[in-house]
């Protein structure tokens, strides 16, 4: 990762050798920085130490979003984000947020691109008229989860479950 404050980086910063410049950095705010709290950031900075999964998961705000919703809907309570940062928990996170990468319900794009402008995005979703989308439809819409079976709906609900289960044994 090329931010300054990236693990190992030792508060050098790198950003002037990416792709499109450090000008990006300093003139682009992206939505996970106007949309997640601290606590939020400083969690999916602590648990994803490789470069790709991170940017694929910070620049995608409703998918970090749904983790901390649904663990909220799922434990029943705030979960203090410091307990997240340690092992074991801190591996689950990271297991959350590597579906970003290998969902298996995952519809196969050419590119992935973040939730918010992909053809499953919340704008276009309407479930049963709710206004807003429930965190798990909110993170399958970010994987571009396309279900061929009602079957292999409920499995990936399953999958879901069983991290959170796992988690509120932890925390």
């Amino acid at each position: 990762m090329l931010h300054p404050l990236a693990q190992g980086n030792r508060s050098i910063d790198w950003r002037g050798l990416s792709f499109h410049g450090a000008m990006a950095c300093q003139g682009f705010f992206c939505r996970s920085y106007r949309e997640l709290s601290s606590a939020e950031k400083w969690v999916i900075l602590g648990t994803i130490h490789d470069w790709y999964l991170y940017g694929m998961v910070i620049s995608d705000a409703d998918y970090a979003r749904a983790f901390f919703r649904l663990a909220e809907e799922r434990l029943g309570r705030q979960i203090d984000p410091a307990i997240l940062l340690v092992p074991p928990a801190s591996r689950l996170v990271h297991e959350f947020f590597h579906w970003k990468i290998d969902w298996p319900y995952r519809y196969c794009y050419p590119n992935p691109a973040p939730c918010s402008s992909s053809p499953f995005s919340r704008v276009d979703q309407a479930f049963d008229g709710q206004e807003s989308l429930a965190a798990i439809d909110m993170m399958f819409a970010c994987l571009g989860s396309k279900f061929s079976s009602r079957a292999e709906h409920r499995s990936a609900q399953q999958r879901v479950d069983r991290l959170f289960s796992r988690l509120n044994k932890l925390v």
